[in-house]
This record gives C-alpha cells, structure tokens and sequence, in this order.
C-alpha cells in the first residue's frame, strides 16, 4: 500500500487554530446576558483556566509527517512532553479575589525537600499522567478548591447562593465525571467560552497570566533545594504571589467586557458592556 502513503510538511496540533465562530460568540453573549438577569454575588462568578510553565524547543516548528491519502483527517504532529512541565490553574471572581491557586504534574511524587516549605499555605498540587487540566484533575479541582469555597459563602449567609462559572470548552470540563462533581455543589452555571476566543474573552488570558509569566523568568531559583521540580513549583508561587492584586484582577474582567461596580472597596454588582458585543 505504499502508494496510499505519502508525506507533507504539518504543523504542530497545539499551534493549529481555528477561526472563530460568530455564532458561538453570540450564544456566549445570550448566556451572560442569562446571568447577568439573575446574577450571582461577584464573588461567585468565577473564571478558571490554565497555563502551562515548560519547555517548548519544538514551538512553531513544521515536520514532515507520513499520511494516507485515504485519510480524510488533517496531518499533524505533538510535541514532546517536558518532564518538569507544570500547569497553573488559576481561578479569579468577579469580587478581584482569587481562589487557591493548582499546579498540576506529571511526576509520580513529590521530593522530600518539598515538605520544608510554604508551598501548601498557598496551592494545591495534583499529580496527573499529563500535565495539563484533565477529566482527574478537573474533578480534583472542583472538589479540592472550588466546594470548599462556595460552601464557605452559603454556610456564612444560610442561603444556596448561586455559582457562575466560565470556562474554556475543553472537553475534559464537561465529561460526565465533571458534571456529576459540580452537581455534588449544586446550583452551579456553566459558561463554555467560544473555541479559540481565549485572547478575547478569557478574563485569565486577557492581563493576568501574562503578568505572571514575566516575573517567573526572572526569579533565580534556590539553589538550597535540591530538587527540580519543588525549586520551580517555588518560582511559580513566587512569581503569582508577586503579580496577582485585586486591581489586576479589576483589569483583566474589564478588558473582556465586564464592568465592576464598586464601593468602599467592594465590588456590589456588574454589568456588560453592550458596546464590546460590536468590537
């Protein structure tokens, strides 16, 4: 069958993108309009993403690639994994605070010296065969840090206040397993943002993740640990900890078309810009 089996030059599958679709857009409109007719408190509107901390030496690059020409699917190729990569999962609210913070891994455990420090009074670390948000990892966060918190604000009010929460449309966020972990909550909205619209509505990707990035590049690490893995989960903690502020959070909300309403240093309520449906 060699005559069926070519090669082409591809594109890596992780730069591959779409355009973005008007329609989706607008159905993601309607649902914050939906939201916004009956919303939460501020500080149970909730957007969550990740972002990833690794080497990426093969980024942008094309290889050749063998396909069938019976195959109807695009060739593509994945880059390699690095074995100290580590994503951030990060959740900020509508009130500019923001939830513990998640490092997910792809090591199997931890180091010893990783015990003798402060990492834990600031995130939660899991351990997932890949170093992204999954299925396991996305439950694990729901159940880890998401429940806690929201049961914290309906214990203190006695009331089952509602949780808004808008998320990328990765699928991992909505497999059975994921849903029944945020029915386990209860009273909980979704809000699926438009495929490849991150740049443009993602709260996340719009100042905060950017601002953090940049500090990590430059933060030595402590060379009095010995392990790899705890010296760079420590720059992650150092570098959020030195970016994230309510006033960065403020931005990153109003750069993708939210507008908080504060008083006495409190955000009250929000609202949409009609005006960034257009832009």
């Amino acid at each position: 069958h060699h005559i069926d089996i070519q090669k082409i030059k591809a594109n890596c599958i992780d730069d591959l993108r779409a355009n973005i679709s008007i329609e989706k857009v607008e159905q993601y409109f309607q649902s914050i309009d939906e939201i916004i007719k009956d919303p939460p408190k501020p500080y149970l509107l909730i957007n969550l993403d990740e972002m990833g901390f690794g080497k990426r030496p093969e980024k942008g690059k094309r290889k050749t690639v063998s396909f069938s020409t019976k195959c109807d699917v695009e060739a593509f190729w994945r880059e390699r994994t690095d074995p100290y990569h580590i994503s951030l999962v990060a959740a900020v609210t509508a009130a500019c605070n923001s939830l513990k913070p998640l490092c997910l891994t792809t090591r199997k455990r931890t180091d010893t010296d990783f015990n003798d420090t402060f990492y834990y009074a600031w995130g939660d670390l899991c351990i997932t065969p890949k170093g992204y948000i999954t299925t396991f990892s996305m439950v694990f966060w729901i159940r880890n840090i998401l429940k806690p918190y929201v049961e914290f604000f309906r214990n203190a009010t006695n009331e089952n206040l509602k949780c808004g929460l808008i998320i990328d449309g990765c699928t991992s966020h909505f497999t059975d397993e994921v849903i029944a972990a945020f029915d386990e909550i209860g009273n909980v909205k979704l809000i699926p943002l438009p495929p490849h619209s991150s740049h443009l509505l993602q709260m996340l990707d719009a100042t905060l993740f950017s601002s953090v990035k940049r500090p990590f590049a430059s933060i030595p690490e402590n060379k009095d640990l010995p392990s790899r893995l705890t010296r760079k989960l420590m720059r992650i903690k150092r570098a959020y900890e030195s970016s994230i502020c309510s006033e960065l959070i403020r931005s990153a909300w109003e750069a993708t078309g939210f507008k908080l309403n504060l008083f006495q240093g409190e955000v009250t309520s929000f609202t949409f810009d009609e005006d960034f449906k257009s832009c």
